[in-house]
Formats: C-alpha cells, sequence, structure tokens
C-alpha cells in the first residue's frame, strides 16, 4: 500500500513537471494534456489546476481556463494570481461585473503591484466608475511609470469627465512612451473636434507632416470646417501616399467646393466605379457633373442615386437634373409623385408648376400655382410666375389681378411693369398703360432693348391718341 502511495506521487508530481516544462516551452496543448493527468491523479491539486487554466488562457480557451481558475480558488481561497488571471480572462470577455471583485480583492491583497491595480481601473473605466478608474490609474502609474497603457486608461478617464484639458498630457505620454500608440493622438485630436477645439486638433495633425494618415485627418477637418482650398495640399498628400476610397472623395470634395471641378469630377467616377452602392458617392457626383453642365451624366448619376434610396427629395432633385437636360418628359411624372407625396410642400409645387409651364402643359401649370399660393399665400414668386403663365393663356383680367398682387407684395421689376403695360394696352385702359410704359423705361435702363423699343413706340402712340381725345 505504501508502496502503491509513493507511486502515485510520483506519478502526480511528474505530470506537473511535463507540464510546467510544457508551458515554458509554449507547448500549450501539450501543457494541457499533462496538467489534466495531475488532476486526475490529485483532484484536489490547486496548483495543478492553476496551471491547466494558465494553459487553456494561452489557447484563447477562455471558458476552460476561467472554469479552472474558479476551481483552484474553491480549493485556495484568495489565492491572489488566480484572482488575477480568472479576472482578467473573464476581462477578455466581456464579464467586467464578473470581473471587478476579484480584481478588487487582488488589489486589497497586494496594494502596490501594478497589474490588479490596472486592470481594476480599466473595469471601473468599462463599468462607469469613472472617479475610482481615475484614482486607480494614478496608482498604477505611480507604481509604473513607464507604463503607456495606464496613462493612456487615466487619459479616457478624465476625458469621459470632461476634463480634457487635464486628458491631454496623458494622451501625449502614452504615445511618446509607445509610439506604437500614436493613435492616442488621432483619438485626443478627435476629442478637440467633438469639444469644438478645430486649431487644437489640426495643430497634433501639423505635428506629423508628410505622414498619409494625419494629413488626411487634416484635410478632411478643413473641409469640415469650410476651408476647402486649404484643405487641398493636405489631401492631396494623403492621396499620393496611399489612396483610399475616403481620401478620394474628400479630395474630390474639396476641388468641388473650391471652383476646381475639372479635377473632382475623374475622382468622383473613380469614386463611383469603386463603390456603385454608395449613394452618397452617386450624389456628389451628379452634383459636380451638374455643375459642370454635364447634364446627361448628372441625370444618369442621379438615377443611380435614387434606385438606392428613392426619397421624395431624391426623386425630386432627379426631376431637377432631366429638366436641365431638356428631359420634361422624364421630370414631369417625378414632379408628379413628389407633390402626390407631400402636398404641402411649396418648393415642389412650384417646380413642378415650371415644368409644366416649360412644357407648355399651361393649364397644369396654373393649378399648381394657385395650389402654391394656397400654401403661400405672400409668395411674390407664385404670383408673378402664375401672371406669366395667365398672361400666356390670354387670360388677362386674372393675369393682370396676379401681377397687381406680386407688385403690392414687393415686387417692382422692369418686367412687371412691362407685362402689365402690355396687359392694360390691350385692354384699352390708355392712361394706366402709358403710365406702366414710362414706369417700365424709367427702370430699364438699356437692358431690355426690344421691349424698350416697343414701350416708347406704343408709349408715343397712346400719348398721342390720349391728346387727341
Amino acid at each position: 500500500m505504501i508502496a502503491a502511495a509513493l507511486l502515485f506521487l510520483i506519478q502526480s508530481t511528474d505530470f506537473s513537471a511535463e507540464g510546467l516544462k510544457a508551458l515554458e516551452e509554449r507547448r500549450y496543448e501539450a501543457a494541457v494534456q499533462s496538467f489534466t493527468k495531475a488532476i486526475e491523479a490529485d483532484a484536489s491539486d490547486y496548483s495543478a489546476h492553476f496551471n491547466l487554466a494558465l494553459a487553456y488562457g494561452f489557447l484563447n480557451k477562455d471558458a476552460e481556463g476561467i472554469a479552472e481558475y474558479r476551481k483552484t480558488l474553491e480549493l485556495k481561497p484568495g489565492l491572489a494570481p488566480a484572482e488575477l488571471n480568472q479576472g482578467m480572462l473573464l476581462f477578455r470577455q466581456k464579464r467586467t461585473a464578473e470581473a471587478l471583485p476579484l480584481f478588487e480583492d487582488a488589489v486589497q491583497q497586494k496594494p502596490r503591484d501594478f497589474q490588479p491595480r490596472y486592470y481594476l481601473a480599466q473595469c471601473q473605466l468599462e463599468t462607469g466608475a469613472l472617479a475610482k478608474a481615475e484614482e486607480n490609474f494614478r496608482a498604477a502609474i505611480e507604481t509604473d511609470p513607464k507604463s503607456a497603457g495606464a496613462e493612456l486608461g487615466l487619459a479616457h478617464a478624465l476625458a469621459r469627465q470632461a476634463k480634457l484639458a487635464e486628458a491631454a498630457p496623458h494622451f501625449r505620454q502614452a504615445a511618446q512612451l509607445e509610439p506604437a500608440r500614436r493613435d492616442a493622438l488621432l483619438e485626443l485630436a478627435d476629442l478637440y473636434q467633438q469639444n469644438h477645439q478645430a486649431a487644437e486638433a489640426l495643430a497634433i495633425y501639423r505635428e506629423f507632416p508628410g505622414d498619409a494618415v494625419f494629413e488626411e485627418r487634416a484635410g478632411e477637418l478643413m473641409l469640415r470646417n469650410n476651408q476647402s482650398a486649404e484643405a487641398i495640399p493636405s489631401l492631396e498628400q494623403a492621396y499620393a501616399k496611399g489612396p483610399t476610397d475616403a481620401n478620394r472623395v474628400a479630395l474630390a470634395m474639396a476641388y468641388q467646393f473650391s471652383g476646381k471641378g475639372e479635377k473632382a469630377l475623374p475622382l468622383f467616377a473613380l469614386a463611383a466605379a469603386a463603390d456603385p452602392a454608395n449613394f452618397d458617392i452617386h450624389m456628389m457626383y451628379a452634383r459636380a457633373l451638374r455643375d459642370a453642365k454635364q447634364y446627361p451624366e448628372a441625370a444618369h448619376q442621379f438615377e443611380e442615386g435614387v434606385k438606392i434610396k428613392p426619397t421624395t427629395a431624391n426623386r425630386t432633385e432627379l426631376a431637377l437634373a432631366y429638366q436641365l437636360n431638356k428631359q420634361v418628359e422624364k421630370a414631369l411624372p417625378l414632379f408628379d409623385q413628389a407633390a402626390a407625396a407631400d402636398p404641402a410642400d411649396f418648393d415642389i409645387r412650384m417646380m413642378y408648376a415650371r415644368a409644366l409651364r416649360d412644357a407648355k402643359q399651361y393649364p397644369a401649370a396654373i393649378r399648381q400655382f394657385n395650389e402654391a399660393i394656397k400654401i403661400k399665400p405672400d409668395d411674390v414668386r407664385a404670383w408673378s410666375n402664375l401672371a406669366g403663365v395667365l398672361y400666356v393663356t390670354d387670360d388677362l383680367p386674372q393675369a393682370l389681378a396676379a401681377f397687381d398682387r406680386a407688385r403690392q407684395l414687393g415686387e417692382n421689376t422692369p418686367g412687371n411693369w412691362f407685362l402689365r403695360a402690355i396687359i392694360l394696352d390691350k385692354q384699352r385702359q390708355l392712361k394706366p398703360a402709358l403710365e406702366a410704359y414710362r414706369q417700365f423705361l424709367s427702370m430699364s435702363h438699356g437692358e431690355n432693348a426690344d421691349q424698350e423699343f416697343q414701350a416708347r413706340q406704343r408709349a408715343r402712340i397712346i400719348q398721342n391718341e390720349l391728346e387727341k381725345r
């Protein structure tokens, strides 16, 4: 019996020794097998459970590792390394609430150790206990002043407490301690932007001239701040060093907003081809083409945008593109759909009415202008446009009434006076017609030569006729 017991102990010890050797050599599967055999030999060996959990952790088998650490703590309550390691696996699995008490107990046992304090702070940061996280990150930094992770964690805790000025040096310290963490500076710049401190954000981007990432961010920031021309050099550098869909579109936008449409269009074309399902790119490209008076191509891009998002606003924009491309027959059904979808939209009614007028569908145009006037009874444009269509249809009394209403609302243009004069003249209201012709001539100043000639001729004839009475 004694010999058998000794053999059992030797076997158990050998399994653990093999497992430790495998751990040292990073043969984690072999370590799992050895520690599993050690536990089969002695299920109460907490060190075997601990080392098995460690091997599982290296293999990213977190669930198995957590279970073994839990068994370790059942056998050896309060074992700080087990609490710390189990907490780290739980934290990795985003089970922060379960990890928190383990880190708290580990810190109580080893208050000067960096890892328990650091992970406790991370848990508190994740659970929103920001003041406690700040306190524990500061304690972790006292223990290890060279920890970039702790500096960054402290920066996050301060920033989330709206202490950006205090957080800034810690973002910088994290990046200085570990240059690979330069994203900390990008994050700081983003926070500056969110805090409406564009100058501070731009200053960070300017610290890395020639770096494509920072140049791109600088260009995008200036673009958002309506500094399109200033954004171009940074975006050009970023695009030249590492072209991406994002910096291609940003550069195209900067060109477009700076009046350099000829440079924007090829970039928009590449962007649309690279991402044909991107609604925003199709619409930006379409508007750039429209501004360049390339109406057929613009209409095509608007069509692609409407396929992706067939909203009333997008259909309306496509209809306007058809109008510019002299495809009124395609525009009218879209305007009709838009008016039906949003009957109280004044602008849609006006656009539809003008399209109908251009298509010489005058009765329908008059109906739409009247619908617009119902929505905005005091809109000068609606009355003036209505008056013009009524004049064309020879409904002179109604046209005169509409011109008079437009004038009452503030329209005092040569065109208004000329057409009023023509109508009054046709109605043989000679004295007011003469006054209207003279008012037109006093305002036109050579800008409407043909109409001025006609007005002078009619004014002279009317004057002679009135003098003969």
